[in-house]
């Protein structure tokens, strides 16, 4: 089975919340190694790299490959209908981003989000019968580690915690 995680950072290349563009990703293997990673030229001009947050420099990005050269080598690597695993309980930013690759979910790929795996269900009648957690919780309460604040250390957080977890909630 193809399994990955995939750690994407963006840049903001407009005002509004919204107006981002991918400027790095990595892509994890079950095994934890990183299978691939590179900046992204982004195809707007980048207003900030937001750089205290993605450690991304405006040079990093300057001499990246565009986004439709990364698409042709991810999709390389996924072969036929992989899983990935991510945090995004609603899956839009994961979707999101798999349809950047020209992939769909539940078509091309399955998915499998941590932050449903370790939700905590409040009971019956509540108005938010469940919370969820932060990558950065999960990894500290079920492993006792710390979240790294290198690039692709999400990527590789979730496919620690993948594994731990896997038998119990697959």
């Amino acid at each position: 089975m193809n399994i990955f995680s995939i750690d994407l950072q963006s840049v903001a290349t407009g005002k509004k919340c919204g107006d981002r563009s991918p400027a790095y990703i990595s892509i994890i293997g079950e095994d934890n190694s990183t299978i691939y990673e590179t900046f992204i030229k982004p195809d707007h001009p980048v207003i900030s790299t937001i750089e205290p947050y993605t450690g991304i420099k405006q040079s990093d990005l300057d001499d990246a490959p565009t986004m439709a050269e990364v698409t042709t080598k991810v999709k390389a690597y996924f072969g036929e209908h992989p899983t990935v695993v991510g945090q995004d309980s609603s899956k839009y930013f994961g979707e999101k981003l798999m349809v950047a690759f020209g992939l769909k979910m539940e078509i091309d790929y399955a998915y499998v989000s941590l932050s449903e795996w370790f939700k905590y269900n409040h009971g019956p009648g509540k108005k938010f019968p469940y919370q969820y957690f932060t990558l950065e919780i999960e990894l500290k309460a079920l492993l006792g580690k710390e979240l790294s604040k290198e690039l692709g250390a999400r990527g590789k957080a979730c496919i620690e915690l993948y594994n731990a977890y896997k038998e119990v909630k697959s």
